[in-house]
Parts: structure tokens; sequence; C-alpha cells
């Protein structure tokens, strides 16, 4: 680590410890090979806070294409309702398991059991010949799934990164708005 010092000064209303200095290493993290290595990784982790929406506007944009409506025989009302709301009902089925276990087994199995769930989830819902009921099941997987990521995967960035970083690495993670940018265009490129 390079030796230079960030100085920080804290003061507390009512304390007489006024102006002390805290010294914070600072990050280089290109001429650390452990934390180039770690930036590296990080990405999957901030992908983690766009597999609910990326699903969902996904879905939007399906809707919209006449293959998709004329495969599930022009789904309205409950049945696409159902279509679009099953995977939020996973996600909120998976709240009470994804603390347990994010503090059980570890942040890292935690993203991991999540993204797998999420890619059976994929899979069961556009194998060939997939039915209603493998759709709805599908997405209900990758609701799941998505709730056990998002509950490890911001902790596990939390717990890995520089402190110096840390609260940007964070709310890195929670870009959520660019999911809509993602999911823009494979529908409409199918269309035209």
């Amino acid at each position: 680590m390079d030796e230079k010092k960030l100085d920080v000064e804290t003061s507390h209303a009512g304390d007489e410890h006024l102006g002390t200095k805290l010294d914070i290493p600072e990050v280089t993290w290109w001429k650390e090979p452990g934390l180039r290595h770690l930036y590296l990784m990080m990405p999957i982790l901030f992908l983690g806070s766009t597999i609910n929406g990326y699903d969902g506007s996904l879905l939007n944009g399906l809707q919209t294409m006449e293959q998709w409506r004329s495969y599930f025989g022009y789904p309205t009302g409950a049945e696409l309702g159902l279509f679009t709301a099953i995977q939020n009902v996973g996600a909120v089925c998976a709240l009470p398991f994804s603390s347990y276990l994010a503090d059980l087994f570890g942040r890292r199995v935690g993203v991991e059991v999540g993204i797998f769930m999420v890619f059976v989830g994929v899979i069961v819902q556009s194998v060939p010949g997939v039915t209603e009921g493998m759709f709805i099941g599908g997405r209900f997987l990758v609701g799941f799934g998505s709730n056990l990521s998002q509950g490890s995967a911001p902790l596990l960035i939390m717990e890995v990164c520089a402190l110096q970083v840390a609260a940007f690495d964070v709310s890195a993670a929670a870009f959520r708005h660019r999911k809509r940018r993602l999911t823009y265009w494979p529908p409409r490129r199918c269309i035209h």
C-alpha cells in the first residue's frame, strides 16, 4: 500500500477532543494486485441489484411482441397479472430465508445460491415448448433467487472492499435504474 495518508478532521459537539485527526491511508487499487482482482470481480456483485428489475422490464417488452402473446394464447386480466406478479411473489417468499442464508453460510454462498436459482428459473421459463405453468414457475424461481442474491451481495461488497471507498462501492451496487437501458433494446430489436 502507499504510505500516503489522508487527514480527516473530526469534531464532536460537546466533546473536549475538538479537532482530532484520523489518519486514513489513501487507497490506490490500481497499484495493488489483490485490490485490482477484487475490483474486477465486483461488477458481478453490482449486477445483483439489477436482476429483479431486469426481468420485470424484459417481461414488459415481451408483452409487446406478437409472437409472445400468440404463444401464450393472448393472456389478459388475471392470467397476465399472474405472469407479471409471480416474480414479486417469489421475491417476497425469499425474505424469511435471505438473512439466515447469508448469516449461517456466508455472504458468498448466499449470492451463489441466489444466482443458481435465477439461472434455473431462466432456463425453466425459456426452454422450447415451455408451458404456462413452467413460465410461471420459472419466474417464481427468478424472483426467489434474486432476493436471496440481493440479500447477500451488498453485505459482501461492504465486507471485502477497502474501507475508504466502502460507501461508494455499496451505493454503486444499487444502480437499479440502469436496468431499464439494458432491457429496452432486446425486445425493440426483435420487433423491428
